[in-house]
């Protein structure tokens, strides 16, 4: 396993060059970020040397089969940039739970992995509170075997223990298609430091080896209180570098 960042974790108001100069400079081998961004920063990134972890590029919200071919052909179009500009990972989310949007999100899932499987590329959906995918009903109803093999699931450690799922479940559940792990701890909701609040981060990387995981662990939900974010980044990466022992 290797250790990534995500951006956003720098927030709005640092630029995008000194973050990645950052995560480099921290040890990070990988960056995790939005399509747009990506497009401003490929050649910063080529020049610090950080691989793609994974990229953003939207969520599939239609209640609809004509708003579902719109979104599918826009997205389609985005995977097709990201691949040009290196990135082999895109990540979506669904639309609120309280749309009636499950069929629709698992249509379009079909229909982006084959785009996917025609660009040897791969799509990972993303859990989060108040979507349509938030716990592990959820994820099961995906009804996988149904799905195209390049369709995964990124795996956000802090949004399913703030929706009370165990990640791990998670983990062991969907095992052979996890494609991106999103790694953070948290207090009462609240990002606080690795090893500082609720999450078990240390079983969970234990849980990723049983499972035989091998790709990128991003570091996210990253709170820096009063500190500046780069020494508790530098803190977290420590954190974590020693987790994996």
């Amino acid at each position: 396993m290797e250790l990534g960042c995500s951006l956003r974790v720098f927030g709005p108001k640092c630029p995008e060059t000194r973050a990645l100069a950052t995560i480099r400079d921290i040890g990070f081998l990988a960056v995790e970020l939005d399509w747009k961004t990506l497009a401003q920063v490929r050649p910063s990134l080529i020049e610090v040397g950080l691989k793609i972890a994974g990229v953003f590029i939207g969520a599939i919200t239609a209640d609809n089969s004509a708003e579902l071919r719109k979104q599918v052909k826009a997205l389609t179009k985005i995977i097709t940039e990201v691949q040009v500009l290196g990135g082999r990972l895109v990540i979506v989310e669904s639309g609120p739970r309280t749309h009636d949007n499950f069929d629709y999100l698992r249509e379009g899932l079909v229909l982006l992995g084959e785009e996917a499987e025609r660009l040897s590329m791969d799509i990972a959906v993303a859990n989060r509170v108040g979507t349509r995918v938030e716990n592990r009903d959820d994820l099961a109803g995906l009804s996988w075997r149904k799905l195209p093999e390049r369709v995964g699931v990124c795996i956000d450690a802090f949004e399913f223990h703030a929706a009370a799922v165990n990640p791990g479940d998670v983990i062991r559940e969907t095992a052979g298609r996890i494609r991106l792990v999103r790694l953070a701890d948290q207090l009462a909701g609240i990002p606080v430091v690795p090893g500082q609040g609720e999450v078990n981060t240390e079983g969970l990387i234990r849980t990723l080896r049983m499972v035989g995981y091998g790709g990128v662990i991003v570091v996210d939900h990253l709170s820096a209180g009063n500190e500046p974010i780069e020494r508790v980044l530098e803190r977290a990466y420590k954190y974590y570098r020693e987790a994996f022992r």
